[in-house]
């Protein structure tokens, strides 16, 4: 992005969009939306660096934007996934991220991880339900911070498979499962490629 561009992003949240960039390296691709009920505006940002294994997509303005009830969200949104996006158009992503933003906003919700959302249509992936998490993979500072007059805790929305929803939905302490689930796992929750979880398909 040219200058102007990245001022015209960064001026919604310009703390949070430096906390942003200091953690994970410029923005390669950023797409900005108004709320349609408050018209509080919202980027989602798009990070990639070449010596990461990852790419991210958070979102940035949400945890300034007022919810149903009027009161700051308080949250962003973090989605890391495979540098492919598992074949998706970054763009078929990114209105994912902000769909899932629109609920939080018309609902008053701020989910306190961890926490689920079922299986969607929306979801351009196999993984279609989403579990809200604590995004434990990435620095402190950035997982929770104050910025542009707000308390911001990051939210990592993490697309599980249906049947592996269902495991946790049903379990009697959803943290355990999670854990026991994400030790089970070959495979990593960004790639979204992956089947649901042996975890699941071999429970006793």
């Amino acid at each position: 992005m040219n200058d102007d561009e990245v001022e015209r992003y960064r001026s919604i949240a310009p703390e949070l969009y430096d906390a942003y960039t200091a953690v994970w390296g410029p923005v390669v691709q950023a797409v900005s939306v108004r709320h349609e009920v408050s018209g509080a505006p919202i980027n989602v940002l798009l990070f990639a660096r070449a010596d990461d294994d990852v790419v991210r997509l958070a979102t940035h303005g949400l945890a300034l934007a007022p919810d149903a009830d009027g009161v700051a969200l308080g949250i962003e949104l973090l989605l890391t996934a495979a540098p492919d996006l598992a074949g998706v158009e970054p763009r078929a992503a990114v209105d994912f991220v902000f769909d899932v933003a629109a609920t939080l906003l018309t609902h008053s919700l701020r989910p306190a991880p961890p926490v689920l959302m079922p299986p969607s249509e929306a979801s351009p992936w196999l993984p279609s339900a989403l579990l809200f998490d604590e995004p434990l993979l990435e620095p402190e500072s950035i997982a929770a911070l104050e910025a542009d007059g707000a308390h911001v805790h990051l939210v990592a929305m993490i697309p599980i498979h249906p049947d592996e929803y269902e495991a946790l939905h049903a379990a009697e302490d959803v943290a355990t499962e999670v854990d026991r689930l994400a030790a089970l796992m070959d495979l990593t929750w960004a790639d979204l490629h992956r089947p649901p979880s042996p975890a699941v398909w071999l429970r006793p």
